[in-house]
């Protein structure tokens, strides 16, 4: 680990109001830098600051840095402050991973015989694309299911990135008709489908959400003038929640800082909370074991909780063995002591937790200020049963995002008209409003475009247009409206580059009568849903100005989670999981079910899964800035295990808490007996695990090695990347070599 002596150099405008850990940290630009900042530490602003002092002390052109955040709301926050800091200069590229995939594809992904304009599949697009498969195929729900279905591709793809060269290197009649050859040969039905499904991705120009970081990373990989182009304009390389990225994220950031070396990754080990979809503690740990000239600096200063709440935190983490010894400073002062109440039942426990609300809300407390937090969405019911008798108004945050309403999915899709006239899109707006075009008629439809090769609208603006002699397109179209449909397309397809989105929006609304659909319906919410993707449409003008383009917002618009989703001014009491917490904070909060078996879950098979689950409760008591309650309930709810408090909550001073109603000791007793039991039983798949995922995964071959691949066959390593954890491979029977990942089973050839 790097030392630093904390000095105070020349104080500019940009670091002045920094501690001095923080302005080490934006002053210390290059080379390899990891910071571990402690939650509440500063580490946005920290980051904001470095990307200023960048662009303003050292004159380096925004257009020559990379700021990779979490989420897209993050990204959009930073921008404004920087763009009014820089005043109006934001060239950079400030972004989540996926959003800079975006910009780079749509510069370089004519590499593929891809369009600049390339469609991005949301998940409604995905499970349409599939669904459209399954009738090619002759499939049923009975046979696949949808979700295993995805799962399927993406598992495929993310094991073997080739699946690109069905984009690349071929005409699109060509690669369409290589892949319907795949289909017919596919060798079970879960294949038959993923090449249905890249087939209908090719047709339609389209990638899905994984295909943005795959397919980037397969051009810069195969494409060596890409690599240098991309390299050597990304001069300054930071990634924020560093902890939290997944291998091919970790592998791009590697990528794009490959040439300057200037890599400046932002993160907290202690809140790695999301090993289920590809995160890996090891990734920050070993930073510089990888680095070897890495420089690491500790944020440890916390601006967020009063001290009575930051010793709960630190008390639990410290349990883990896998982290980088911190404590967090309180910079705050006072507080109320934490408050514990162990209930004899959920409904107990929820009554407690609402009689607290109510008495905070009476002492001037805003609803939206006061967050209840627990680790499954299941127990969340007693609670909003709770909130529902005391008339209470409050938010679950689950269930159907903004962006996936019904009526927000048809007006996007009919702005992606315009840009795209994907297939998707069509199906989605061709009939709504009704247009006399029903099933029947888009299922003819469909068997006529796959003969020409073309888009399902492609065919129908023929139609409508007399150009297809050999069809009767009169006869066809008799009794509907689809002649208004694709006149209306073709209007604003001419024009729409010259509008403002709004304008477009408004305007697309109000003449394909959508609009007044709604109003027929006496549908007010969906309305009011229309008018704040209206506002949203407004926001996204304001903020990137000439660069509000269309496409560039339909782009980005899919990369949007609940999480980025702004909720207004309502003032609600705020119900979530602590995952979907990360990052936010409250000055009251309530971690309800602290129970053995719930948190942590009960099927945790070895210990990193567990020192997991001890930094999902570190997120959550650290979620909290003036008050924090604690809850568990001795109910069982059907597991026996279920009744005794949770591990976190032992590992507690108790004497740090203010305990209403306290747990006994016959049930301490018991409940110490039944963890250490489990604890037992835990380290038998412990010990494997930890020595495979204890070291990031290392090279076991050289170049030249023969080796083996369970698909792809015999094959001679020609290059050791140490940087991306991969290898060059040249297989026997194919003509280009593959990058296989360095922990993938391969197997060594005597020869």
């Amino acid at each position: 680990m790097g030392n630093f002596d904390l000095t105070n150099g020349p104080v500019s405008a940009i670091t002045d109001g920094l501690d001095n850990e923080q302005r080490l940290a934006v002053e210390t630009t290059e080379g390899y830098i990891r910071v571990i900042a402690g939650a509440g530490s500063g580490k946005t602003r920290t980051l904001t600051h470095r990307y200023l002092y960048l662009a303003k002390e050292l004159g380096i052109s925004p257009s020559n840095i990379l700021c990779a955040t979490f989420s897209n709301k993050a990204a959009f926050e930073m921008k404004k402050r920087i763009r009014t800091m820089l005043k109006g200069d934001d060239s950079g590229y400030i972004s989540t991973f996926h959003s800079f995939c975006v910009r780079l594809l749509r510069e370089d992904i004519h590499v593929l015989q891809f369009p600049k304009e390339f469609l991005v599949l949301d998940e409604e697009d995905q499970k349409s694309l599939v669904k459209k498969a399954y009738v090619e195929l002759g499939y049923s729900l009975k046979d696949l299911r949808i979700s295993s279905a995805i799962d399927f591709i993406g598992g495929r793809k993310g094991n073997d990135i080739s699946y690109v060269e069905w984009f690349a290197g071929h005409d699109s009649a060509t690669a369409n008709d290589d892949l319907l050859k795949m289909v017919e040969n596919a060798p079970d039905k879960w294949h038959k489908v993923y090449y249905r499904y890249l087939y209908e991705q090719k047709k339609n120009f389209a990638l899905d959400f994984d295909d943005l970081i795959l397919v980037t990373l397969y051009i810069l990989q195969h494409y060596p003038e890409k690599l240098k182009k991309w390299s050597e304009r990304m001069m300054y390389v930071m990634v924020d929640e560093f902890q939290d990225i997944d291998l091919q994220q970790y592998q791009l950031a590697e990528l794009l800082s490959s040439y300057h070396h200037n890599l400046f990754v932002v993160g907290d080990p202690d809140q790695t909370i999301y090993g289920w979809r590809g995160a890996d503690v090891n990734r920050i740990l070993e930073f510089d074991k990888v680095h070897k000239d890495a420089k690491t600096i500790l944020l440890q200063n916390n601006y967020r909780s009063t001290p009575s709440i930051l010793k709960l935190p630190d008390a639990v983490i410290r349990n883990n063995e896998f982290r980088i010894e911190k404590v967090l400073r309180p910079m705050r002062s006072g507080g109320k002591t934490p408050v514990f109440c162990h209930a004899k039942n959920t409904r107990d426990e929820a009554s407690w937790i609402v009689e607290n609300i109510q008495e905070a809300i009476a002492n001037g407390v805003a609803k939206k200020d006061i967050a209840v937090l627990y680790r499954m969405h299941a127990q969340s019911r007693s609670v909003e049963e709770a909130l529902m008798t005391a008339d209470i108004p409050y938010k679950v945050y689950s269930g159907v995002g903004f962006y996936q309403r019904a009526e927000i999915k048809d007006a996007i899709c009919y702005l992606r008209m315009l840009v795209y006239g994907d297939d998707m899109a069509f199906l989605r707006t061709v009939n709504t409003p009704k247009r006399q075009f029903g099933p029947k008629k888009v299922a003819a439809l469909a068997t006529l475009a796959d003969e020409r090769g073309m888009t399902l609208y492609e065919t129908l603006h023929a139609m409508v247009e007399g150009m297809l002699p050999d069809f009767d397109g009169k006869a066809f179209l008799a009794k509907s409206k689809v002649g208004e449909y694709v006149s209306l397309i073709e209007k604003f397809r001419f024009k729409y580059r010259d509008m403002p989105i709004t304008e477009v929006f408004t305007r697309l609304m109000r003449e394909s009568r959508y609009e007044e659909m709604l109003r027929l319906d006496g549908d007010e919410n969906r309305l009011d849903n229309l008018a704040e993707l209206k506002q949203g449409l407004l926001e996204f003008e304001n903020i990137l100005e000439e660069d509000a383009t269309l496409d560039e917002f339909l782009q980005n618009i899919v990369l949007f989670t609940n999480s980025d989703e702004n909720d207004g001014d309502r003032d609600r009491v705020q119900l979530m999981t602590i995952h979907n917490s990360k990052g936010l904070e409250f000055p009251y909060v309530f971690v309800c079910g602290m129970n053995e078996g719930f948190f942590p879950v009960k099927r945790i098979e070895n210990k990193m899964q567990l020192e997991e689950e001890r930094r999902l409760a570190y997120v959550a008591l650290t979620r909290a800035e003036n008050v924090l309650f604690l809850s568990d309930a001795e109910d069982g709810v059907g597991e026996e295990s279920s009744r005794y408090p949770s591990r976190f909550l032992l590992e507690m001073d108790m004497t740090d808490l203010h305990v209403v109603r306290g747990v006994s000791e016959k049930l301490l007793q018991e409940a110490r007996a039944y963890i250490a039991e489990s604890d037992r039983n835990r380290e038998l798949f412990s010990d494997e695990i930890l020595g495979l995922v204890k070291k990031a995964p290392a090279a076991e071959f050289t170049v030249g090695d023969r080796v083996f691949h369970r698909i792809m066959g015999f094959g001679t390593v020609a290059k050791v990347d140490e940087q991306a954890l991969c290898y060059q491979i040249k297989f026997d029977k194919i003509e280009t070599p593959r990058a296989i990942q360095f922990d993938f089973p391969l197997k060594r050839v005597m020869e």
